[in-house]
């Protein structure tokens, strides 16, 4: 995807390029934004690349795409990075977007916040580890991930926002650590 300034949000359901058979998404330098859930449906969508210009994310921005694999980021991205194919903040405190596909992840130590949609959609997520330190759990976090059983939340953490778990039809409980 090719252009100038920001891919603007998608509030019509679908993206544009969902029934394209999409398999890969790279941005080109010169987008400085991705819109609210820009590629929401994209299902064919395995990989995803941002530039070194995009400095901003809608919310659900990457989130919606059902095969996705990995996210890479151009290293001297000033905004974000990744690690393990999951989006980060630059600095690393909030964790942004997790591959649809993953079964189990470890959220790293010194990762504060968990944003919108990040797990949104990861059905075959069985198990996930939060850290201490953990501070806030955004909206839809957890939402669909229907293989999830539970989930030990820290006491650090003093913010679960709404529909963090809705979909969660496995889940059994969730529980403050001791």
């Amino acid at each position: 995807i090719s252009g100038e300034g920001a891919i603007p949000d998608n509030n019509a359901g679908l993206c544009r390029w969902a029934d394209m058979n999409v398999t890969a998404i790279e941005i080109s330098d010169g987008v400085t934004a991705v819109g609210a859930h820009a590629f929401e449906g994209c299902d064919q969508a395995g990989y995803v690349y941002l530039p070194s210009t995009v400095e901003t994310l809608g919310d659900g921005a990457l989130s919606g795409m059902d095969t996705l694999q990995a996210i890479y980021v151009d290293e001297t991205n000033p905004a974000f990075a990744e690690r393990d194919g999951a989006l980060y903040t630059k600095d690393g405190k909030t964790l942004v977007q997790v591959p649809a596909v993953v079964t189990e992840f470890v959220v790293p130590d010194g990762v504060t916040a968990i944003g919108y949609n990040a797990f949104s959609g990861c059905t075959q997520l069985k198990d996930v580890i939060l850290p201490d330190g953990l501070t806030r759990i955004d909206m839809n976090v957890f939402n669909r991930c229907s293989a999830l059983t539970e989930v030990t939340i820290p006491a650090s953490v003093t913010e679960v926002r709404g529909f963090s778990f809705m979909g969660c039809t496995c889940l059994l409980y969730t529980s403050p650590s001791p």
